[in-house]
């Protein structure tokens, strides 16, 4: 979706959001929604699957708890990003991710010592 005259972006304001750079945001909603444009990918990593929720003939597509907190720690492994190591720490408390997947992703990436960072912020 691009920018608000899109259809997309004319619902998105319709629905009292309002667009900055590429995220909507809400007065009265602390989370954003970003519409990425593909292929869809975090890292090198091209994401294949994703969960779907449906609700009559409407699909959304969203990506898993586990890929969201990956998303947020490769900010953090790249770019020291504090705000979102804490966001991956917020996604992982909040419901199950597969901590072992991460674990070896992040080794993957180089990044075991700063994995060991975001583990030891789960209770």
């Amino acid at each position: 979706m691009r920018g608000e005259t899109s259809k997309g972006g004319e619902v998105m304001k319709a629905l009292g959001y309002t667009l900055g750079d590429s995220t909507y945001h809400h007065e009265t909603n602390l989370f954003t929604i970003d519409f990425p444009v593909g292929p869809l990918a975090i890292g090198d990593d091209l994401i294949t699957t994703w969960e779907t929720f449906k609700r009559e003939e409407k699909h959304l597509h969203i990506l898993s708890r586990t890929d969201v907190v990956r998303d947020r720690l490769i900010w953090y492994y790249n770019y020291t990003d504090i705000a979102a190591l804490h966001a991956a720490v917020a996604v992982a408390t909040s419901g199950q991710v597969n901590l072992l997947a991460l674990r070896d992703w992040s080794i993957g990436q180089g990044e075991g010592d700063a994995y060991g960072a975001f583990l030891s912020r789960i209770p």
